[in-house]
């Protein structure tokens, strides 16, 4: 007579017990910070089951954080970078202030547009290529914006050209 295999069970590692009767003292190690902590530190793997996760819910939730920052530092930068091109490729510099309104609103001021536009500069310009070069275009288009811009004596009256002559003269 053959004998049959034992079952296995498929999970992760052994059965727990339920919390209501586990031990108080039972404690897991943290296979981030490598720290032995309480069952309860650890967060449970679904709503109604005892099975916990592999790391405590201090590093869980530091690991969240930088997640969620490194999610909204990445759609900063592309809305910057779509931002910029549209400056560069505009056909006038009056789109100019829309685009400072725009990263002001966005950056949640002035301060902080100008110090999260320091730091994609900097990155831009180490890496090069084109993206340094959206840069250069952006600040032409600022210095186009605010120098004077050319008077056409063509489209003045009469009465508008004598008062330009008489505050020359």
């Amino acid at each position: 007579m053959q004998s049959r295999p034992a079952k296995r069970s498929f999970g992760s590692g052994p059965a727990e017990v339920p919390t209501e009767y586990a031990d108080p003292s039972a404690v897991r190690r943290c296979e981030s910070c490598l720290m032995e902590r309480p069952l309860q530190q650890f967060r449970r793997r679904r709503s109604g089951q005892e099975l916990r996760m592999r790391e405590c819910r201090q590093c869980h939730n530091l690991r969240e954080r930088l997640r969620r920052s490194a999610i909204r530092h990445r759609a900063s930068r592309r809305r910057m970078a779509k931002a910029m091109t549209r400056l560069k490729t505009g056909t006038s510099a009056a789109s100019v202030p829309v685009f400072c309104a725009e990263m002001v609103q966005h950056f949640g001021g002035a301060d902080q547009f100008l110090d999260a536009w320091k730091a994609c500069i900097i990155r831009d310009l180490q890496a090069g290529g084109l993206t340094a070069f959206r840069h250069i275009a952006v600040l032409l288009r600022f210095m186009e914006y605010c120098e004077p811009q050319p008077v056409d004596y063509s489209t003045m009256s009469d009465e508008e050209l004598m008062e330009r002559v008489a505050a020359a003269g």
